[in-house]
């Protein structure tokens, strides 16, 4: 049980790296997609600006940008501290799935938005980086859940063990 409890925290921690090395992957992409779009603010991904001023939707992008940004840290930093065995909180296992959820909203308006006259292999890699980043958020919960599960067990079962042998 402790080999598998020590699988579970070596996922957390390499699957931590990897969330962060997606957050300056997801800031480089949004940086070249939205804000330095050749063809100016029109082509900006998921907003149809309407009747608002380029600055404005630019903003909202570059504040949308530094939360996911912040988010991907955070959650990265806190199970790389969880998978060295240290304690993390539970508060970063709830940000993961509220990144995981707004990364299936995203999965799902990147496919409806899937053009035949755009790029069509662009638009593919794209969508295969975001189906692992969400894989990657979703591996993270699992690991976590059986981690804490299997730590949880192990400590039940040492307690025990020292209460019968206090007892005698």
């Amino acid at each position: 049980m402790e080999i598998e409890l020590r699988k579970n925290l070596d996922i957390i921690y390499i699957v931590g790296t990897g969330t962060m090395f997606f957050s300056v992957w997801g800031l480089f992409k949004g940086i070249a997609i939205n804000i330095l779009s050749y063809n100016g603010v029109e082509t900006l991904e998921g907003i149809s600006p309407g009747n608002l001023p380029p600055r404005i939707v630019i903003s909202l992008l570059g504040i949308n940008l530094a939360v996911e940004f912040l988010l991907r840290v955070i959650i990265g930093c806190c199970s790389r501290l969880e998978g060295r065995g240290e304690k993390a909180g539970s508060f970063y296992v709830f940000l993961t799935g509220v990144l995981a959820v707004m990364h299936v909203g995203k999965l799902f308006s990147r496919i409806m938005a899937f053009s035949l006259q755009h790029d069509v292999i662009d638009q593919i890699i794209l969508l295969f980086i975001d189906i692992t980043s969400l894989v990657l958020l979703v591996e993270l919960l699992v690991a976590v859940y059986k981690a804490r599960r299997l730590a949880a067990i192990i400590k039940a079962r040492e307690d025990d063990e020292l209460g019968v042998f206090y007892r005698e």
